[in-house]
């Protein structure tokens, strides 16, 4: 990866995603120009972290990089975009790191001879500390500018970093994905914590009782695959215990209960095949 690794990169944005994938491309040998940020107590930490610079003027920042990434919030990216494309860029890959929004946000970028792409990293970043060991087994989704995909790609592939290729028209189907494996799974457990608080069980030590719960589910997960790893009523087509919990839970538990239990009664099917749970379902549309 020799090309690669003499790649220089700059960043738009010192936040936790900015910082902490600087330093990680720093451990890997690349070259960070720098940063630029809204604050420069911000731009200069980040620089130090990375042993890089603090820009304050932004076709510095384009002059010294190969690859700019926009690590900003997305609200923000167009306007940056706007700023940026007012200076020399030809050649250089313009990357920003939102899931949601796709590389068409670099709108007419051909026209000035350089390249756009979205790099979102599947991954919640913690800190602006420069912690960066978990940062490895993230994986990278990625899609964009035909003519420099596959060089953005090997950068993380290179790395170690697992990625995909998608199509910049999924990318609102592909951000609702994640968003319901973790940020909906917080509020599945906050409903969770609390209907045990109903037992009189204070918020913080619900929440306590109930991690090995919900981490060794999620190891189980992790070693068996989704149908192997489940447990519980659904999977034991148990319906005197489900209608029961139906029956004590409030109107809006109920509902979202009864969504996911008929989800786990349809993976339960291909765990257990032949079986008969029709009586769970129809009770579910109840």
């Amino acid at each position: 990866m020799d090309k690669e690794k003499k790649m220089r990169i700059g960043f738009i944005g010192a936040g936790k995603a900015g910082v902490s994938l600087g330093a990680y491309f720093r451990s890997k040998g690349i070259e960070i120009s720098g940063y630029m940020s809204r604050s420069m107590n911000s731009a200069i930490s980040a620089a130090e972290i990375t042993s890089s610079n603090a820009f304050t003027v932004l076709s510095d920042l384009a002059a010294s990089s190969d690859m700019i990434i926009v690590s900003t919030p997305d609200g923000v990216i167009g306007k940056i975009w706007e700023d940026l494309r007012k200076y020399d860029i030809r050649g250089r890959i313009i990357c920003h790191l939102s899931g949601v929004l796709s590389s068409e946000v670099f709108e007419g970028i051909e026209a000035k001879g350089s390249y756009g792409c979205s790099v979102h990293p599947m991954f919640a970043f913690s800190g602006r500390d420069g912690d960066f060991e978990v940062v490895e087994k993230a994986c990278f989704t990625i899609e964009g500018s035909k003519d420099k995909l596959d060089e953005v790609r090997d950068l993380f592939r290179c790395m170690g970093n697992k990625t995909f290729v998608i199509d910049k028209n999924q990318k609102h189907l592909y951000h609702a994905s994640n968003v319901m494996v973790s940020n909906l799974v917080t509020a599945l457990l906050s409903i969770g914590t609390e209907a045990f608080g109903r037992c009189g069980v204070s918020g913080e030590e619900a929440l306590e009782a109930m991690l090995p719960l919900i981490k060794r589910n999620i190891e189980n997960i992790a070693e068996k695959g989704l149908p192997g790893s489940l447990t519980g009523p659904a999977e034991r087509n148990d319906t005197d215990t489900i209608m029961k919990h139906l029956d004590i839970l409030e109107e809006e538990e109920r509902l979202i209960y009864s969504l996911l239990t008929k989800r786990l009664a349809e993976l339960s099917r291909v765990k257990h095949p032949g079986r008969d749970n029709s009586e769970l379902l129809e009770l579910l549309k109840k």
